[in-house]
């Protein structure tokens, strides 16, 4: 059964309905991230001149640049986090070991499925301590940028 649900939104003394199919709701953060990337790629390739400042955004060349942070953040997430040093090592790991990674686990918290037992070494060689401190300012990039995105999201008109 594929309802659709409703939001009505005022748009210039006019009601406009916007519908949402029960998958989008279900996946709300992806479908908000892939609003949020389009809405920004396509506002960015307008070239509008303009910038917010507030917090030292005083010139369109940092605004451009807080922009593509932004759309890079979304990105990432809409495309499932393809330069993600873990999502590298793993798909090396897998490349060149076919077979040592388990995919009927759930999916990691660190972004990728676990090794299959008896293959940790393995595993071990590409997803090292140094791929994990990559991993974690990987992380880090990607939530702060998020955290700047809801900080001026209320200038961002185009």
């Amino acid at each position: 059964m594929n309802k659709n649900y409703r939001l009505r939104m005022k748009s210039k003394n006019r009601y406009k309905l916007i519908r949402f199919s029960k998958g989008q709701i279900e996946e709300g953060t992806l479908t908000l991230t892939r609003f949020n990337y389009h809405l920004l790629k396509d506002a960015k390739s307008l070239h509008i001149e303009g910038y917010p400042g507030v917090d030292g955004i005083d010139t369109s060349e940092k605004w451009n640049k807080l922009i593509d942070r932004f759309i890079y953040a979304f990105e990432e997430i809409l495309y499932n986090y393809p330069n993600s040093p873990i999502c590298i090592a793993g798909k090396k790991c897998l490349d060149e070991h076919s077979g040592t990674i388990d995919f009927s686990c759930p999916w990691s918290l660190t972004g990728m499925y676990p090794p299959k037992k008896g293959h940790e070494d393995i595993y071990k060689q590409y997803v090292t301590d140094e791929v994990l401190v990559k991993e974690k300012a990987y992380r880090t990039y990607l939530a702060e940028s998020l955290q700047l995105f809801a900080r001026y999201f209320e200038y961002l008109y185009f």
